[in-house]
């Protein structure tokens, strides 16, 4: 990827700290939009009496999880990108996306530790020895837990998104759905239509219930994110690994606050500790 002369926004950077730039940015924005939208829209969600409202808020929240979904898939490919050569700042902006960029990666749901994850990462200098000494505040065993769970729910998320692709398309793409008609208007379900053979309805819950789920699916997805792009920049900008992942602890303090002040709880938003 080239720079040219008279482009006065990146200047002369080169593309490894345009891609710090990126990271410090995606960091701080546009990886929190979706949870920030989500968390707003079930808050609103939550206060409103007018069921239609509270319905529509409820599949727009809903809206913003399939996003999540495609941002983390977007992402995963990323770093796996950036091992065979391609810098972040360029898969992340769609440089090189074909189609089945936004389904999860198949490799990465099959490693059980942190250690196998980060080498399938291409992050093999990511140890638990350079983690201290950057302050995280961890042991081996704590990390893999950190990760333990990240191939099985890799799959579900999968199934999730494969089972959810025609709702999350129609959603997307002209909102095609229903919320009224055909005794919807007295439940918690929205309905789109398939065509094969005749019309059917395919119905889905976004009861507030079901989206403070969604809110806790979209702040992991985040935190994971956070974690994995701080180990990236520790990988390939180790002159600043220290500031970002303060950067990211932070970050996910505050979120975290918020998930807790909609009255969500959950184990896992902030599990690596690090020293102050």
């Amino acid at each position: 990827m080239t720079i040219t002369e008279g482009d006065q926004a990146f200047g002369s950077r080169t593309d490894e700290e345009l891609e710090y730039a990126f990271l410090n940015d995606y960091a701080q924005f546009a990886a929190r939009i979706s949870t920030d939208a989500i968390i707003t829209l079930v808050d609103e969600a939550a206060c409103e009496d007018d069921h239609p409202r509270q319905k529509r808020l409820c599949t727009a929240a809903f809206q913003i999880l399939c996003i999540a979904f495609e941002d983390f898939a977007i992402l995963l490919r990323a770093i796996l990108a950036r091992k065979a050569g391609t810098f972040l700042h360029v898969s992340i902006s769609g440089g090189g996306q074909t189609q089945g960029t936004t389904k999860l990666p198949r490799r990465l749901k099959q490693h059980a530790t942190a250690s196998g994850l980060l080498i399938e990462l291409g992050l093999a200098s990511i140890t638990i020895e350079r983690l201290n000494q950057i302050g995280y505040d961890a042991t081996a065993d704590e990390l893999d837990d950190a990760f333990s769970d990240f191939g099985p729910s890799l799959q579900n998320l999968a199934g999730y998104m494969e089972d959810h692709n025609e709702l999350k398309n129609r959603l997307k793409h002209g909102k095609a759905i229903l919320g009224i008609e055909f005794d919807l208007a007295i439940t918690d379900d929205i309905a789109h239509l398939t065509f094969n053979g005749g019309a059917t309805m395919q119905k889905t819950d976004v009861s507030l219930e079901q989206l403070r789920v969604a809110v806790i699916l979209v702040a992991k997805m985040l935190k994971i994110s956070l974690d994995l792009l701080a180990f990236a920049v520790i990988h390939y900008h180790p002159e600043h690994g220290e500031e970002y992942a303060y950067m990211v602890r932070d970050i996910m303090k505050e979120v975290s606050a918020n998930v807790k002040a909609l009255g969500i709880t959950s184990r896992g938003l902030t599990d690596l500790q690090f020293s102050e």
